[in-house]
């Protein structure tokens, strides 16, 4: 048997499937029974609070795309991941994937190549380092300046981390800083009025929570 829940919330783009619980079931749920959710600084920023899972814990964060009237500029989408651990590395693998859809009215576009990977390297005291491979198409300028400022913002939005520094195949990338890059708000576009979409969780019965 499966459980389907579904809702509508106001935001910019679905990524992630999040389960909510309907209307007439929140009602009769209690605070200490509903789930929670928990937001990482730069989603609240771009999007205010998170709507509240029906049960469990659920983990909301942005990661970025590329304008495509301005390439310079890069926006925020919301993600809601569901395990704890590893969750740059999660982000990171949905951002370079092309799974992610980016519908024409969204303004946004991938700046990654198709069969790119990334990889979280290595992490220290106030920084990450991470390494791409661009195994297909290689990357304009612009695109390579596009996915320094969406890998960047991704990461610094978690503690501790200030500074990234970035490999390609190994190596630094052109120009790019010594100490790492670090947040440049300058570049990050405000997002725009919401959108409505549907959130649909589809998961067996007896799973904790849907897959990722």
């Amino acid at each position: 048997m499966k459980l389907r829940i579904a809702t509508i919330i106001s935001t910019c783009l679905v990524v992630l499937p999040l389960a909510l619980a309907g209307c007439d079931e929140q009602s009769e749920k209690t605070a200490a029974e509903a789930g929670t959710v928990k937001a990482s600084p730069a989603y609240l920023e771009h999007f205010g609070q998170p709507p509240t899972p029906e049960e469990g814990t659920c983990f909301a964060r942005v990661g970025f795309y590329s304008l495509r009237d301005d390439p310079d500029k890069i926006r925020a989408v919301p993600f809601f991941l569901y395990r704890e651990t590893g969750q740059l590395q999660q982000l990171l693998e949905r951002l370079v994937s092309g799974a992610v859809p980016l519908p024409p009215e969204s303004g946004l576009v991938s700046p990654f190549p198709e069969e790119t990977s990334v990889a979280v390297q290595s992490r220290d005291e106030g920084g990450v380092t991470l390494d791409l491979i661009f195994n297909d198409r290689q990357p304009s300028g612009q695109d390579l300046k596009a996915i320094a400022a969406v890998l960047t913002e991704t990461a610094v939005q978690f503690e501790a981390v200030e500074s990234v520094v970035i490999l390609r195949d190994g190596k630094p990338l052109p120009g790019a800083p010594k100490e790492g890059y670090r947040h440049a708000p300058e570049r990050v576009s405000a997002v725009k009025s919401p959108v409505l979409f549907m959130v649909i969780a589809d998961w067996q019965e007896g799973q904790s929570g849907p897959e990722e």
